[in-house]
Formats: C-alpha cells, sequence, structure tokens
C-alpha cells in the first residue's frame, strides 16, 4: 500500500458552480453528449455544498502541510450563478480552509457577461479569469453559438476587452484545436489581446467517438499544432505562455509534464520541486536550457529537480524537431480515451464554457 509521504497531494480542486450555459456549443461535452444527466442536477451550487467543500479541502491541505490550494470555478457558465450568489460561495469555501492556507480562486467563463461589476467582486475576492474562445469570428462562430444561432464572438471580446483593462485578473485564453481553422490565424488573434497564457486543448473524443480526421494517415493535429509552434516563435514581442508546448518539450527534455494528457506518467506522481540556485543542474550534466518569450531569459530543465522551464520552447533546430516528433505521436494516439488534467486550464482545457 502507498504510503502517505509517498502520495502527492491534489492541489488544484474544480467546483462546478453554475450547471447551465447561455451559449449552446456544440462540442459542449456536458450540455451536448449523450450523457444528460445535467438536467436533473441543481441549477447551481448551493452554499452548504461549497462549505462542505471547502471544509474537505482543508482538511485535505492540513493533511499534507499545503501551503496553497487552486480553486477553480466551472460550469455550465458559472457567471450565471449570479454575482450575490458566487460571493457566498467564495466565502464559504474560504471560511473552510485553514487562514494559514492560501486559496488561489479562478474562474473560467465564456466572458460574455463579463462586466466592472464582476470585475469588482473578482478583485474583491482575488479571482483571476480565464476566457473560452476559438480564435476570429469565423472560427469561434463554427462551434460556439447562442442558444438561437447567433454569433457569441463580439460578446466575448467584450468581456475580454474589460479583463485588458485589469491584467492582473486576466489568466489567459482557451481555444479548442478544429482543423478547418487557420492554426496561425487562430494563434495570431489570441495573441493579440496580450493573454499571460494561450491554451489549446484537443477536441474531446472517445474511442466510439474520435476526433474529426479529413486524412488519417497524417498526424494532422500534431501538424496543426506544429504550426501553432512556429507562429509562436515567429514574433519577438510575443510573451504567452502556451501551455501544451512548454510540456511537449519539457517532457521531451526529460522533464515531467504539467498535465495527465501528455507523457507517461502523471504529474501527481511526484511533487513539482524547484531547484535552488545553488543546486541547479551545470551544463553538461543533464540540463537542457533554452530562452523565454515571456522572460526572455535562459532557464533550465533538469530531470533532478522537476520543473524549472519559462513559457517558451527552444529556439534549436534540435528543439524544433523534438517538438514536431512529440506532437505527431501526440495526434497519432488522439483517438484513445482522454485522462482527466492534473491542472485545469485556465488553463483547463476541458471547460465547457
Amino acid at each position: 500500500m502507498t504510503s502517505l509521504e509517498e502520495t502527492a497531494p491534489f492541489r488544484t480542486f474544480i467546483l462546478k458552480v453554475a450547471n447551465r450555459c447561455n451559449i449552446d456549443c456544440d462540442y459542449c461535452y456536458v450540455f451536448n453528449s449523450k450523457d444528460q444527466s445535467w438536467r436533473h442536477l441543481p441549477v447551481r451550487l448551493g452554499a452548504d455544498v461549497a462549505r462542505e467543500a471547502g471544509r474537505r479541502i482543508g482538511e485535505h491541505a492540513t493533511t499534507h502541510g499545503l501551503p496553497a490550494v487552486h480553486v477553480v470555478l466551472h460550469g455550465g457558465e458559472p457567471l450565471l450563478a449570479g454575482r450575490r450568489h458566487l460571493a457566498e460561495l467564495l466565502d464559504a469555501v474560504r471560511e473552510g480552509v485553514p487562514a494559514e492556507v492560501k486559496v488561489r480562486f479562478e474562474l473560467q467563463t465564456n466572458g460574455t457577461l463579463l462586466t466592472q461589476a464582476w470585475l469588482d467582486l473578482f478583485e474583491k475576492y482575488g479571482v483571476v479569469v480565464g476566457v473560452s474562445l476559438d480564435g476570429p469570428p469565423t472560427a469561434n462562430d463554427r462551434h460556439r453559438l447562442t442558444h438561437t444561432g447567433r454569433s457569441s464572438s463580439a460578446a466575448a471580446v467584450r468581456g475580454i476587452e474589460l479583463l485588458r483593462g485589469r491584467p492582473h485578473l486576466f489568466a489567459g485564453l482557451l481555444a479548442v484545436v478544429d482543423l478547418a481553422n487557420d492554426p496561425v490565424e487562430v494563434h495570431d488573434y489570441l495573441a493579440s489581446f496580450e493573454p499571460p497564457v494561450i491554451d489549446f486543448g484537443l477536441p474531446h473524443a472517445t474511442h466510439d467517438g474520435p476526433p474529426h480526421r479529413d486524412n488519417p494517415n497524417l498526424p494532422e493535429y500534431g501538424l496543426w499544432m506544429s504550426r501553432v509552434y512556429d507562429a509562436w516563435l515567429a514574433r519577438p514581442e510575443h510573451r504567452h505562455s502556451i501551455r501544451m508546448l512548454e510540456d511537449i518539450v519539457a517532457l521531451s527534455s526529460g522533464v515531467r509534464g504539467a498535465v495527465e494528457t501528455l507523457g507517461l506518467a502523471p504529474p501527481t506522481s511526484k511533487p513539482w520541486t524547484r531547484c535552488a540556485p545553488s543546486k541547479r543542474a551545470r551544463p553538461g550534466s543533464g540540463s537542457t536550457s533554452f530562452s523565454t518569450p515571456s522572460t526572455r531569459r535562459r532557464v533550465t530543465l533538469s530531470s533532478c529537480t522537476g520543473r524549472t522551464a519559462g513559457p517558451r520552447s527552444p529556439r534549436s533546430a534540435r528543439a524544433a524537431r523534438w517538438w514536431r516528433s512529440a506532437a505527431a505521436a501526440t495526434s497519432r494516439t488522439a483517438s484513445a480515451p482522454p485522462t482527466a488534467t492534473g491542472t485545469p486550464p485556465s488553463t483547463a482545457r476541458t471547460s465547457s464554457t
């Protein structure tokens, strides 16, 4: 039996605070899948349930000596819970966690309902916000329409622009890959909003319902993401990170990734650690260094330390080959059942918003 000391604790917890959505994404794994059990669930999370969840999170944090926990508010569309009720939920969760444990709140939204009043609430509680957007209107409107079949793009962009006015609350953007969309156009459009993070998620798929493929003989999703990689490196002004690309390069360098969807070992199998400066691996001792667009400095990946990498992948030709081969391998296995992510994007790429 695995001892408590050998078990890496959970640090991220997802709370589904609203069980309805104001837009009708056709790829939504909650509302537009065969499983329609959501119809029999409460419309929103009750404060009593949030309080109990906070108590259990607090117990877990105390048991494992965690200095901080990450609580992500999801939906449906979490803003449908309403400002007053969401404030009650935030208070309820915070009450259950010991005062010495920091609670980092994050919320994933489609952005269409964001207002200054919402951002004032997030300021009060320290909630950072990620927005789901699949690219420019032509790309976003392939799947993310309202219940009346209208575009949701303008409303989402309006919400993103409000967030840009308070950059400390802007967690990033999340897009679902569609082979019909131009990857460079999608990346550059999302990058134009200057998010700290752009995350890409593969379409939800299972063995019974594999992802769409135009040509099963080609690693199409890997090729699509390879073009994103090239666009990411192409402009020196880019400062954002792209988690999937970082993880593939990290894994290619022998460093553990951040999510279970890539690589062979779950990230929870060993806690993340960062080297103290005096303990970092020296050149020639199994470490790999490269520069990042968000820091413009050299960072080191070392198999003895966990991940110390910043948000950019290597510029070298060898690193590019690493990425392309790893991306192709990821694409070839894309029809396998998806596993749970260790960290949701803002980060959670499985958002239903």
